[in-house]
């Protein structure tokens, strides 16, 4: 994981997460539209958003984030306590769930979960560059008539 964006209006948030992130390529949104317009511009890895209100837009914000850039792995940083419809679908469209209050290893442990993801999709990627879909060798074995059947005493 190279590049991150972390998109919350939340200065001491943002801080902190920056901290966590200390060898990688960080970029910072306070707003929505502001992360949108860095994404345009910039290839991201991994995204961390604060659920911040209305909690029922972050859905929507996803999904305008990864018709810009579909591989990007999504964090949301949500409050523990809060369990509403709203929240839900904010945690559904993430890749993985920050909760609030987090310790420093509850937030490397995600971070390591994301790299992770990117890792296999980067693979992914690897492999059908090699191999386009529906390339795949087809069997050339062909069995005898004797291995096929079952020969009882």
């Amino acid at each position: 994981m190279k590049t991150v964006l972390l998109v919350s209006p939340d200065e001491s948030l943002r801080s902190r997460l920056l901290r966590a992130l200390g060898d990688r390529s960080v970029f910072t949104a306070s707003t929505d539209d502001e992360a949108l317009k860095t994404i345009r511009v910039t290839e991201v890895e991994v995204v961390v958003k604060e659920a911040s209100p209305p909690i029922r837009e972050v859905p929507t914000f996803i999904g305008r984030l990864r018709s810009i850039c579909p591989n990007a792995v999504v964090i949301n940083v949500m409050p523990a306590a809060e369990t509403s419809p709203d929240y839900e679908s904010a945690a559904d469209a993430a890749d993985f769930v920050l909760l609030q209050p987090f310790t420093a290893r509850h937030l490397q442990d995600v971070l390591r979960q994301a790299e992770d993801k990117l890792r296999l999709l980067q693979e992914v990627a690897a492999f059908r560059s090699i191999r386009p879909p529906g390339s795949l060798p087809r069997a050339t074995a062909t069995a005898s008539s004797e291995s096929r059947s079952l020969r009882m005493p």
